[in-house]
């Protein structure tokens, strides 16, 4: 009886501890703290930031100021190395249009499927105005949308 009351107190202890770790290993695997942005568009594409994308969860991006009456577009591309140059787009045709502070989205896109191991977002601006914009934005979010 002894023996048997020991075997299931150490099989419950070990099967919480492999849940803790499991939890823990999850939480470190999703790249989600916002990170903020500043687009000064003057007829071109901006960039974010790059930043590692550690799962399939859609990109998140608010807009917390833009210049009144202007509008940008933004999509998900994806990079194999920091230094790369080249950003490849992993939006499959899924835009998203910003043209009001607080305005959010989160964002399809194809950076794991597509292999690429580093995301960043790329704004277009709409009509080829000279303006502004900033916010916030995470290649990850932490609800796993």
């Amino acid at each position: 009886m002894l023996n048997k009351l020991k075997k299931v107190v150490g099989a419950t202890m070990l099967t919480g501890m492999m849940v803790y770790l499991m939890g823990t290993i999850v939480t470190y695997a999703n790249n989600y703290p916002n990170t903020p942005f500043e687009f000064n568009f003057n007829n071109s594409q901006c960039y974010t930031t790059k930043r590692d994308k550690t799962d399939t969860s859609k990109m998140y991006m608010k807009c917390t100021s833009i210049t009144s009456g202007t509008s940008y577009t933004a999509h998900a591309v994806g990079y194999n190395e920091y230094y790369d140059n080249v950003a490849h787009d992993c939006s499959r045709g899924k835009t998203y249009k910003f043209n009001s502070k607080d305005q959010y989205y989160y964002m399809t896109n194809w950076v794991r499927e597509n292999g690429y191991k580093i995301g960043a977002i790329a704004a277009n601006p709409d009509y080829g105005y000279k303006f502004s914009a900033t916010g916030d934005w995470s290649p990850d979010n932490k609800n796993k949308y």
